[in-house]
């Protein structure tokens, strides 16, 4: 089955009202190709959401920064604690205060964002302004007059993006969703799906989402589920008992055992369980997370392996898996065809399609936002041919996440270097 034409400028995507600006590294973007127009402003609080994609082989979410130039100006009405908030993907990345009392020009003003947040595929960036007034504060009650202009945004303003690496993790859902890596780039892709209406129905609005985050045509071919091979990329759509001993395996999915995974009203009554006991270990963890961003995952030498997910009941489950042969696999399941299809239509909800991330991704009936289950052992696509700017970028992103080899690479760097000094200084030394 075919999916999805290509989005064009006269054709745009089927899920938004305009086109896109891809963000390659390097470029910049005007707030106007973002959807941005020339602003004045004479309120308190303002908000707009810029759109724009970036490539499947993102990779400089843990070191990188992009920049917004601000051609800007604000009066003098306007008092110290105003700001300038930006949050990317709902997530605040950088708050930038007002701090002239006789009002200011922000002229090529660039306000570093962290890239944290960032995503392949789809991205919004919100720009929210804050403005505290003399105005404001002597305001009488029931005042109708017209305030001033108190700030002005051009529309020469931009983004600019810098140069990142250029690689693709696996497993990694956001990627699928954002832009349907690696089955947008392959000419044809195998989908074996289940018996029933409701299992085809369900396979349908996922392949349809897939292509819709990818702006281009997929091929998927139904196959048997036997003739899968796993050096190739598949997509597997069935309840969970439908699937093969061989198979069920390769999915990251178990089917044993009651579930003990919590949702619904258990999640919300346990949620304010004691949290004030807990070993020391556990303590230190705790505070390295709160007050220095560090999780224990990163302070792994080798990671653990990942352990086949429990579902809980009737929850609609999306795995991806990468197969010693070489092949993607994604697997969407649930407990029988009728909670496949119910959990299919609430899961490719934009809201809940993009909270998908991890190995595994889950949305039980009761529940209002998507689990994710992160992966503990990731493997670095890199793309071809390799350059070594692209290897020395992928490798700042990389120990970004692993101090502990960051830390490694340090200390040998230094004994090489001692050895090094020591070696020459001996030969060039007078003997004593």
């Amino acid at each position: 089955m075919l999916l999805a034409a290509p989005a064009t400028a006269d054709r745009p995507r089927l899920d938004l009202p305009y086109p896109l600006p891809m963000m390659e590294e390097g470029t910049t973007a005007s707030l106007a190709s973002l959807g941005t127009d020339r602003l004045e402003f004479n309120g308190r609080r303002f908000t707009t959401t810029m759109q724009f994609e970036l490539p499947a082989d993102f990779y400089a979410y843990r070191y990188g920064e992009l920049e917004l130039v601000l051609e800007a100006a604000y009066s003098r009405d306007v008092l110290p604690g105003s700001e300038i908030d930006i949050y990317t993907n709902g997530q605040i990345a950088s708050a930038t205060p007002m701090l002239r009392t006789e009002g200011g020009l922000l002229k090529d003003t660039r306000i570093r964002i962290p890239m944290t947040n960032l995503r392949p595929g789809r991205n919004e960036a919100t720009f929210a302004l804050n403005l505290q007034t003399r105005s404001d504060a002597t305001c009488a009650a029931g005042w109708t007059g017209s305030a001033p202009t108190r700030f002005v945004l051009s529309n020469n303003s931009y983004l600019h993006m810098p140069d990142y690496a250029r690689a693709t993790t696996v497993p990694d859902l956001r990627v699928l969703t954002g832009s349907s890596w690696p089955y947008a780039v392959d000419a044809d892709v195998r989908a074996a799906i289940g018996q029933g209406r409701d299992t085809i129905l369900s396979a349908v609005m996922f392949a349809a989402r897939l292509a819709t985050a990818s702006n281009k045509v997929i091929n998927f071919t139904v196959v048997p589920e036997a003739d899968l091979v796993p050096n190739e990329d598949a997509l597997l759509v069935m309840p969970t008992g439908a699937v093969s001993q061989v198979n069920i395996g390769r999915t990251g999915v178990s089917t044993g055992g009651a579930s003990t995974m919590q949702g619904g009203d258990d999640a919300i009554l346990n949620q304010f369980g004691g949290t004030e006991t807990g070993t020391p270990i556990t303590n230190v963890e705790n505070w390295l997370r709160e007050n220095l961003g560090i999780d224990s995952a990163d302070l792994r030498l080798v990671p653990q392996p990942d352990a086949p997910y429990l579902p809980a009941t009737d929850a609609v489950v999306v795995s991806q898996t990468h197969q010693p042969e070489g092949g993607v696999w994604t697997f969407l399941t649930s407990s029988s065809a009728s909670t496949l299809r119910a959990g299919t239509e609430r899961l490719i909800e934009t809201v809940m399609w993009r909270e998908i991330a991890g190995r595994v991704s889950a949305l039980a009936p009761g529940d209002d936002e998507v689990t994710a289950v992160p992966a503990q052992s990731v493997s670095i696509v890199v793309p071809e041919p390799i350059s070594p700017t692209n290897l020395r970028r992928i490798a700042a992103n990389w120990f970004s996440g692993n101090i502990l080899y960051f830390t490694l690479a340090i200390v040998l760097g230094a004994v090489l270097l001692m050895l090094a000094t020591s070696r020459m200084l001996t030969r060039i030394g007078r003997p004593s």
